[in-house]
């Protein structure tokens, strides 16, 4: 009995160790990710700030269609991107539940002080609080080309946005 449940406790202790390791792989990814697709944007607005022929088109009209299909283009690029970085926090928490789950099970009966027992050593906390963070960032970039897109179609954004406040 006392071996069957000592390797019932290194599964579960080699469990979560294996459940932590996907999740600093998976933000890993996520973070490499989210660093080009913010620079991206960056390079893109600052493009379409300092290239004058992007704002006559919308301004003086006639070939809107580029400006519209950038921005609709980012809009969707960003929509992608928000998405992306609410289910990495919404994985982040369900994982680290299962983690700490899988930590109290192996533990279950034990006499083993709190402090001496193995704990996870994932950054639940800040991780969630940046995909939290970073999915704002989306929203504020899907503002500015929703903005541009706006302008491009002929509609006077200003005067709403003079109207609200």
């Amino acid at each position: 009995m006392p071996g069957e449940q000592s390797s019932r406790f290194a599964e579960l202790i080699m469990e979560s160790r294996a459940a932590v390791e996907r999740l600093h792989e998976l933000w890993k990814l996520y973070m490499g990710w989210y660093t080009f697709a913010f620079t991206s944007n960056l390079l893109a607005l600052s493009w379409a700030g300092l290239n004058p022929s992007f704002f006559s088109d919308i301004e003086q009209g006639p070939l809107r269609v580029p400006a519209t299909v950038f921005a609709a283009l980012w809009i969707f690029i960003n929509l992608l991107n928000l998405f992306g970085s609410v289910m990495i926090d919404f994985y982040t928490g369900r994982a680290s539940r299962r983690i700490n789950r899988l930590l109290a099970h192996a533990y279950e009966g034990s006499d083993t002080p709190h402090d001496l027992r193995v704990q996870s050593n994932f950054p639940t906390a800040i991780s969630r609080f940046a995909a939290q963070g970073n999915a704002l960032s989306m929203i504020a970039f899907i503002i500015v080309w929703g903005y541009i897109f706006a302008r491009a179609r002929g509609f006077n954004p200003d005067a709403m946005i003079e109207r609200l406040f």
